[in-house]
């Protein structure tokens, strides 16, 4: 698999990167850019990662993640609070691509971090 160059320039407006330190978010959450690199999301993970992205640096209780992402269902069609952890789960492989990270705070709930490469 071939890796792709570092971005230098935004793919939406052509602005150089050089000088932006923080993700660039578009679309909603949908793309990211952060260090030179850019990433897709579906809608659900695009949803979660705003949440976090707002809170930033704060923490976000899981009931609350669950909360914003299913308030339009009715009670007999909610998902269970597990699939929170779920989309946790999908949402940190993603974003690790461009240096992000989704960190649990065990008994509180998620925040978003940058991603530090563990030793090998």
């Amino acid at each position: 698999m071939q890796v792709p160059a570092p971005l230098t320039n935004c793919p939406c407006c052509g602005q150089s990167l050089a000088d932006i330190t923080g993700p660039l978010v578009y679309n909603n959450g949908r793309m990211i850019v952060h260090d030179g690199k850019m990433i897709t999301l579906s809608n659900v993970e695009a949803d979660f990662f705003m949440i976090l992205f707002k809170h930033w640096p704060g923490t976000v209780a899981k009931e609350r993640i669950f909360d914003a992402l299913y308030w339009r269902k009715h009670e007999s069609e909610e998902p269970e609070m597990k699939t929170i952890d779920v989309h946790a789960h999908k949402l940190r492989r993603k974003i690790r691509a461009v240096g992000l990270d989704v960190l649990t705070d065990w008994g509180s709930g998620y925040r978003l971090g940058k991603f530090a490469k563990e030793a090998a």
